[in-house]
């Protein structure tokens, strides 16, 4: 006969757990973020410096996309001869300064020799792209 007493109270309970269920299901707002439109692009600063090794270095200030190369930085603020093989491309002059003797541009990424060609590797915020005509290392 107790069971008649509570009966209610557990339908109620049970009804109470169902709506509130189907309460956070259908109108509680999923995750929300925030996506930026197509035609906004979030720039990145990245700097980009040349030593020739024996006239005055170049350096710049560049406002890019992050899906930018950092050949194409480079090419934004400088003349640049590239030479393309199938792994790539190759950086053999920059503003008149040609690669030869012994001497190639080689690319560094934050101090580091890059892993991967320029024309590969895509910039992030804060980089700092360097250019070296280096002497070939024996």
């Amino acid at each position: 006969m107790n069971l008649r007493k509570f009966l209610p109270f557990v339908v109620a309970v049970l009804l109470l757990v169902v709506a509130y269920f189907n309460y956070s299901k259908y109108f509680t707002p999923k995750n929300s973020q925030v996506f930026s439109t197509p035609t906004e692009t979030q720039e990145v600063r990245v700097s980009v410096k040349v030593d020739y090794g024996t006239k005055a270095n170049d350096s710049w200030e560049v406002q890019t996309n992050p899906d930018e190369s950092a050949l194409s930085v480079l090419q934004q603020k400088a003349q640049v001869e590239i030479k393309e093989f199938s792994f790539g491309k190759l950086v053999e002059g920059i503003n008149g300064v040609r690669s030869g003797n012994g001497n190639f541009w080689i690319y560094y990424v934050n101090g580091q020799t890059a892993a991967v060609g320029a024309d590969q590797y895509r910039v992030k915020a804060g980089d700092v792209i360097e250019w070296k005509l280096e002497e070939e290392k024996k």
